[in-house]
């Protein structure tokens, strides 16, 4: 079913039955009955309601970084967030819309004397991105800085997340299903020693280099670091176009989302069988497998 409206902002436009491209760091190509990358807050909400009155099905991207989508296509409504943008600085705390990529805020943080992300430097994605997923690296997780965070949930309501409710003081971060993030706020630490904490974020960034002919996603499944090496082994027993290193995953530019699905579901049996150990995964698999 399409959506048959239009936005009084032309800014974006709803792509119908289109073939998108590119949209997931795993460079699908695949069917999308509705598309849909609203640049301000009123465009979503405009674009969930007509959604609503549609009946239809909603899928949220980011950047794609832990998004697959199928090569069958997806029906229903599919929204990415990555248009979303804007940030605002006062006194410690920065605030960035969801679509703004993480390495930029940490590059604004330290133009403007604030540090403390350096060592998620690298990291693909958004902000929004790696709030839901908890973006972290050795020590550091962006969750210990969140000031509080703004989401609209599917009816269109907006309502905020303070940390002094303990929303981010456990593993993982408070999304729920039917939720959008639109913005993050941090609360950094101030730092006139910032040519130091530049030069720190980009060591973390080289640490983070995949060569062009491949495709990775990191942070693969919810598993404590001193099980990587058991996933690295358990993994690299299959002969698939995936692997899998430290906890991340890689793959060739024509590896089909069928296949990596098949893939991460053999390394989850595997793990519980072999080892006894349960793993999930972070991926989310769009669309029709």
């Amino acid at each position: 079913m399409d959506i048959n409206f239009s936005l009084k902002d032309k800014s974006s436009e709803i792509k119908r039955n289109a073939f998108i491209e590119n949209l997931t760091f795993f460079r699908e190509r695949a069917k999308v009955s509705n598309f849909f990358e609203p640049s301000s807050v009123n465009e979503l909400k405009s674009v969930l309601e007509k959604a609503r009155e549609e009946n239809l099905e909603i899928s949220i991207i980011a950047d794609g970084t832990h998004s697959i989508i199928s090569e069958c296509g997806i029906d229903g409504l599919l929204i990415s967030t990555r248009k979303l943008k804007g940030m605002t600085i006062k006194g410690n705390l920065i605030t960035a819309s969801a679509g703004e990529r993480l390495n930029d805020v940490i590059n604004t943080a330290i133009e403007h004397n604030l540090t403390a992300l350096e060592e998620l430097g690298g990291i693909p994605g958004t902000i929004g991105g790696a709030l839901y997923l908890d973006a972290h690296y050795q020590n550091v997780r962006l969750s210990d800085y969140v000031f509080y965070a703004d989401y609209m949930d599917y009816d269109g309501n907006i309502y905020r997340k303070p940390h002094y409710m303990d929303y981010f003081s456990q593993e993982g971060v408070p999304s729920g299903k039917n939720e959008i993030i639109l913005s993050v706020s941090l609360a950094l630490k101030p730092n006139s020693r910032t040519a130091e904490a530049r030069k720190r974020k980009e060591d973390f960034v080289a640490l983070q280099f995949v060569p062009p002919c491949m495709n990775m996603c990191g942070l693969v499944f919810d598993l404590d670091e001193s099980l990587y090496s058991t996933l690295d082994e358990c993994a690299s027993s299959f002969d698939s176009p995936c692997s899998i290193r430290m906890n991340s995953l890689f793959t060739f530019p024509e590896t089909r989302a069928s296949e990596i699905k098949e893939f991460i579901e053999k390394v989850i049996k595997e793990m519980k069988m072999k080892y006894g150990i349960s793993v999930k995964e972070t991926l989310s698999f769009l669309g029709k497998f």
